[in-house]
């Protein structure tokens, strides 16, 4: 048996209360982003910021509604964060599982949420970038593409797991992509996930085939009946899980909320 922490997830999903920090944005703005990879997928996600002179970083987190830093309570105007070419005030929020780490001798202070990338946001894990767009690119057009509906700063993408439509919130703070209402396939390990609270929950860690934009690909897949402390909120969105980094983080996608479109780099 092994065990996954869904920290930064669950964090994410919590973020609901306040409103979106103002901020004096540049209309578009690409930022460099570093990663990590295992076997090829990303792990370790994050992009530079400058806080009170010094530099840091912010883990990328599309599962977050809000761009925010850890604190130990609620803060409304906790930092200013320059983040690529802009500033922006951001709040603190406490989670008693997260925390501050370490990363190239840098702290990562903080989340960057999906209400950063605006209308129509970008994440290229091959070129090494994430973008807000001022609108939609040029290039995407051509590549293949599936339904997309942000709401309340929550991206949701239709896609088939094994075959089966499901609707899943796109979320690259998820370490695994997570189906939730479902047992685990026959030879799936069983483990358990460990939520920000602390608690953990049985799971089975498995692989599933994912149709998504007319791909195919075989990728890690976590399966669980029911993690009461996401669940609800999932189901309130009407979603079956979790689209995480197992089937994002090899590729380049943009996301074109007023169009209800998410397209994916196929040729990366």
């Amino acid at each position: 048996m092994h065990k996954v922490a869904l920290a930064l997830v669950v964090t994410a999903c919590s973020v609901t209360e306040p409103p979106a920090p103002t901020s004096d944005t540049c209309e578009s703005n690409v930022v460099p982003m570093v990663t990590t990879r295992v076997d090829g997928v990303a792990d370790t996600q994050v992009v530079p910021i400058v806080v009170d002179g010094r530099d840091a970083w912010l883990a990328i987190d599309t599962g977050s509604q809000r761009t925010f830093v850890f604190r130990d309570e609620y803060e409304e105007d906790a930092a200013v964060l320059t983040i690529g070419c802009e500033q922006r005030s951001v709040p603190g929020y406490g989670e008693a599982g997260i925390g501050v780490e370490e990363f190239e001798g840098k702290p990562i202070l903080g989340i960057l949420g999906l209400e950063f990338f605006g209308d129509v946001g970008e994440i290229d894990y091959p070129g090494g970038t994430i973008t807000r767009h001022a609108s939609l690119p040029a290039d995407v057009a051509r590549l293949p593409h599936a339904p997309f509906v942000n709401r309340d700063d929550r991206g949701l993408v239709d896609l088939e797991i094994d075959a089966v439509p499901v609707r899943m919130m796109l979320d690259t703070g998820a370490p695994s992509t997570l189906w939730l209402g479902v047992e685990g396939n026959e030879g799936d390990e069983r483990g358990q996930v460990q939520t920000a609270d602390g608690r953990l929950w049985d799971v089975w860690f498995g692989q599933g085939e994912i149709a998504l934009a007319g791909e195919r690909r075989v990728v890690p897949v976590t399966r669980g009946l029911a993690i009461p402390y996401i669940g609800p909120e999932l189901e309130e969105l009407g979603a079956q899980g979790l689209l995480g980094v197992t089937s994002l983080g090899w590729r380049r996608f943009v996301w074109d909320t007023p169009n209800g479109l998410i397209y994916f780099d196929a040729r990366r």
